[in-house]
């Protein structure tokens, strides 16, 4: 079966990016494009026709397919105009140069020279080539010249005694040698490059060392390429660097006497500065103009090149050909691309000033594809429809750019906290949405605090409002607007009207609104009533730095519990928040939230955070069966790291994270304690079984008690403390874990034994009842003896036969005989049926994940209780709650309360960390006690 073009796009040329567009419905398959707007099919075989404001991150300069472009093209294919005439004069190419350093000439008074490449992140390689060269050539200048003066000095020294000054070794050429060896040290050492913070220059191996963001440059540092990034408009930052960039050297000269000095010179260890008089990919931040003055007065006083790339801002797009024309400052070097090829073809050029141009480097740097005729004949004829009806197309981009300008900052005004900027030229222009970090949404501050708010952005956009936006790539919150040099007031209009929907749409809370896009619910057009959800939200408490801070990992058990997060998910159906934790959990990394101020009854307090995953109890489920955990394991890590950096110095872990990690053990953890709670759970669900079960009339002392999956840890540790209290267990496993099951039957004994010698005969309660009926036993306590466990096991087996109080077994049958049964297996599905349990009254507490108890039991067995543990009740704080966690206010789970009680008692280590051990669940049940937590009613429903 065939796959979709978005599935061989994902799969076969960039994976990450094609699940992103895939997450936020971008990943359209455009059919046809013309003029401004762009065609796809939807899910229905419908034509959708969408305003393209992209324009191919500023390459559509001139529409989709302008026919007297495609006239061009069709006409040099039809003529059979040379693609591939590499080594000859090409004349498109030829004329081309000369309409562009004509252009240039005008607009700056310089002649320069053309070197025409294939797209803009090459020009900048060029120019970077290129300002090493010219540098190098400057280095070689002043190598020779020191080289005449030392030989000249050296031949007058033959001739007539030269004396070396004081201060300078005393053998003569000896000096001059390492005056030379000196210099030639600084001719070895890199150039440096001056950039502007927030520049973006490209990603190949070059280019992207100018490029400031660190997800695009921090790879590949290891190039060796000097890369400054300056602070500006403050001209201090770039004086400094320009300043510190010199390195000294000596020139030997005879003075007077015939005494020979060395004078120290300076010499400047800068390339170029690199500058885009109006920054794209950073986020669309125009550079003041007195800033670019400054660049253009102190690179002429330093004899430095100043290049300007003008590959987004420039042929027109800003209501001039140059952007750097409106603040008349003009550079050494011009770099010119995407709209340069009139949205048809790949062609960049680089213009070097002619007095700086090296004209070997024409020799030595070429492309196989570089200056083809069909690309430069398109090219020309884009500069001839900017200049066409004297410039009707910059008129343009100046009224359009003034209108949306205007109608945006408009927005702002009305929307103050949901926009921070309006900002740009002409038809490049950049809407920053503003932080939402104070939102009392958490859902909008995990979009913005994550950057991934301006996606869902233009995934609304696209799908409601049929406008096709992104964000920029170096600033996400930043959406651009580069529209073609055609776009009409109307289609103005309506970019301004769907930014204000929006942006009303965030201010009022409504999320179903914002992403209903994102499960295929979205109205286009649809001009409904934007109801609020702000009210009713509470705004999160702040952390208080006089309070231990602990930290507790949790996820949603039903994406349904993504309501109670927030009334704006109300309009949701179940089976689309199913879906919508579905497309965003990949994209969405964990949040810390925080939460109350715990008091005990002490009087001791600690600080509860949540920190959320955007994860639902089904989707980590899954992971486990594909046993493909490492998504979820690094979340749970990012998790554990955001805590250690609020300063958590307990960290618990609730639902799933615990199993996933096994039991912490997968996690690295550094100044920071962690539990998975299983301590205080195993006690409080002990508590809850003996509450429920006095409820029920089940008298402890009387029943058997069956532990179903008992080989496992959890299981274990209830069937010791349980082997305290009930005179008969049944011990029930695997077929391939009865040695383990026997193992721990032997721990049970001489857990009993050791009751016995305690308490004495007349006191034994629990399966102690039953050893003191064992002459061995008899025996060996009054010699004063020890047996071990397994020794135990013989005698009573040797003596009762199958009525010993411990069995260890793999037959399900054993539940008949049990009033109370623990489920703990590791089963992936139902094992626990009514036909194989007793008809008298039953409490089984089933803590297995997924749960061993069919749902059958509760319908046919209404003799048959069946819980999950114990829920916790907090001494004080009743208002405490955790959104998206089923509790009422006051309560939490076991797992919870046990990160509170490391907070709030003297726990300096992990905790329930890996295995557990009976006289841990003893020890934090005292704990709680203390500090006044209790079982406030049974469990009934999953927790994860």
């Amino acid at each position: 079966m065939p796959i979709s073009p978005s599935e061989q796009y994902t799969r076969y040329c960039r994976p990450q990016l094609g699940d992103l567009l895939k997450r936020v419905r971008l990943d359209k398959t455009y059919f046809s494009g013309q003029g401004d707007y762009l065609y796809y099919l939807d899910s229905h075989g419908k034509k959708i026709k969408i305003l393209d404001f992209l324009g191919g991150f500023g390459a559509n300069l001139f529409g989709h397919h302008h026919p007297k472009l495609i006239a061009v093209a069709k006409r040099s294919l039809d003529q059979g105009l040379p693609f591939n005439a590499q080594a000859s004069c090409r004349s498109q190419a030829a004329r081309l140069g000369e309409k562009l350093c004509g252009l240039f000439q005008q607009r700056t008074g310089h002649e320069y020279v053309a070197t025409l490449a294939n797209s803009g992140a090459e020009a900048v390689e060029a120019a970077l080539k290129h300002a090493e060269f010219y540098y190098r050539r400057r280095l070689e200048t002043h190598l020779k010249n020191l080289t005449r003066q030392i030989m000249m000095i050296k031949q007058r020294h033959l001739r007539k005694p030269v004396i070396p000054a004081e201060s300078l070794a005393r053998d003569f050429n000896q000096t001059l040698d390492e005056v030379g060896k000196k210099f030639r040290s600084l001719c070895d050492g890199p150039a440096g490059v001056l950039c502007l913070n927030r520049a973006f220059h490209g990603k190949t191996s070059g280019a992207v060392q100018l490029t400031y963001n660190s997800l695009y440059r921090d790879p590949f540092t290891k190039f060796g390429l000097q890369v400054q990034f300056i602070d500006y408009p403050d001209p201090a930052p770039l004086q400094q660097a320009i300043e510190n960039s010199y390195r000294t050297y000596w020139w030997p000269e005879i003075e007077k006497g015939d005494r020979l000095i060395l004078k120290e010179r300076k010499l400047i260890g800068l390339s170029c500065l690199f500058v885009e008089p109006l920054q794209g990919e950073g986020g669309i931040h125009p550079v003041p103009a007195a800033y670019l003055k400054l660049c253009r007065e102190l690179t002429q006083q330093h004899g430095l090149p100043l290049v300007f790339d003008e590959i987004q801002c420039g042929m027109g797009r800003t209501g001039t050909f140059l952007y750097s024309e409106q603040p008349g400052v003009f550079a050494d070097y011009y770099l010119l691309a995407k709209s340069l090829g009139g949205g048809l073809s790949k062609i960049s050029a680089l213009l070097v000033r002619r007095d700086l141009y090296e004209e070997e480097f024409g020799f030595i740097h070429t492309s196989t594809f570089a200056e083809d005729d069909h690309s430069a004949a398109l090219a020309l004829a884009a500069i001839n429809l900017l200049e066409e009806n004297h410039g009707r197309l910059y008129k343009n981009c100046r009224e359009r750019g003034e209108q949306l300008l205007r109608g945006l900052e408009q927005v702002r005004q009305a929307y103050p906290e949901i926009i921070r900027e309006v900002r740009g030229m002409g038809l490049m222009i950049g809407v920053q949405f503003a932080a939402l970090s104070d939102s009392t949404s958490v859902i909008l501050q995990i979009l913005s605090e994550q950057k991934f708010l301006g996606y869902v952005i233009a995934g609304y956009l696209l799908h409601e409002q049929g406008l096709r936006v992104a964000p920029t790539l170096s600033e996400s919150a930043t959406i651009r607007l580069e529209p073609s040099a055609y776009i009409r007031a109307e289609d103005c209009r309506k970019v301004i009207e769907g930014i204000r929907r929006i942006c009303e749409i965030i201010a009022k809370h409504n999320l179903y609104h914002l992403l209903r896009f994102l499960v295929s619910a979205e109205r286009p057009g649809a001009k409904e009533v934007i109801e609020d959800y702000s009210v009713s939200q509470p705004k999160g408490i702040p952390s208080d730095p006089n309070v231990k801070q602990i930290g507790f990992i949790g996820h949603l058990i039903h994406a349904r519990h993504l309501r109670s997060c927030e009334p704006g998910f109300a309009l949701f159906s179940d089976a689309q928040l199913e879906e919508l934790i579905e497309k965003l959990y990949p994209e969405i990394g964990p949040k810390l939230i925080p939460r109350s101020v715990v008091r005990s009854a002490t009087g001791e307090q600690t600080q509860f955070n949540f920190i959320g995953l955007f994860l639902n109890s089904k989707i980590i489920a899954r992971h486990m069966e594909q046993r493909s955990l490492k998504p979820i394991r690094d979340k749970i890590q990012a998790a554990v790291d955001l805590a250690r950096e609020h300063r958590c110095q307990a960290v618990g872990f609730g639902g799933y994270t615990s199993i996933v990690t096994r039991n912490c053990k997968e996690v690295l953890a550094d100044c920071v304690y962690l539990t998975t709670g299983n301590s205080l759970t195993v006690a409080m669900g002990l508590e809850a079984i003996r509450q429920a079960a006095g409820q029920m009339g089940l008298d402890h002392s009387r029943i058997r008690f069956a532990a179903v999956g008992a080989a496992g840890n959890i299981a274990s540790v209830y069937s010791e403390i349980m082997a305290e209290i009930v005179p008969e267990i049944y011990l029930i496993g695997k077929p391939d874990h009865q040695d383990r099951l026997r193992s721990l039957a032997a721990r049970i004994y001489a857990n009993a034994f050791e009751q016995l010698i305690k308490a004495g005969f007349a006191d034994a309660q629990g399966v102690a009842l039953g050893l003191r009926e064992c002459r061995a036993v008899i025996a060996a306590l009054d010699k004063g003896l020890r047996p071990t466990g397994m020794e135990l096991l013989a005698w009573m087996e040797s003596e009762f036969s199958d009525q010993v109080p411990v069995h260890y077994t793999a037959d399900y049958n054993a539940l008949k005989s049990s009033q109370i049964i623990l489920s703990a297996s590791s089963d992936p599905g139902p094992i626990i049926f009514p036909r194989m349990l007793s008809p008298e009254p039953t409490l089984i507490c089933d803590i297995a994940v997924p749960a061993d108890v069919d749902e059958s039991v509760s319908q046919a067995c209404p003799h048959v209780q069946v819980i999950q543990g114990g829920v916790v009740k907090l001494p004080h704080n009743a208002e405490f709650q955790v959104a998206g966690i089923p509790l009422e206010p006051g309560e939490l789970y076991a797992c919870m309360a046990e990160t509170l009680l490391m907070g709030l008692s003297d726990i300096q280590d992990h905790y329930s960390y890996g295995q557990i051990e009976k006289e841990q669940v003893k020890a934090i049940m005292r704990e709680a006690r203390k500090h006044g937590f209790q079982v406030s009613r049974v469990k009934s429903e999953q927790s994860y």
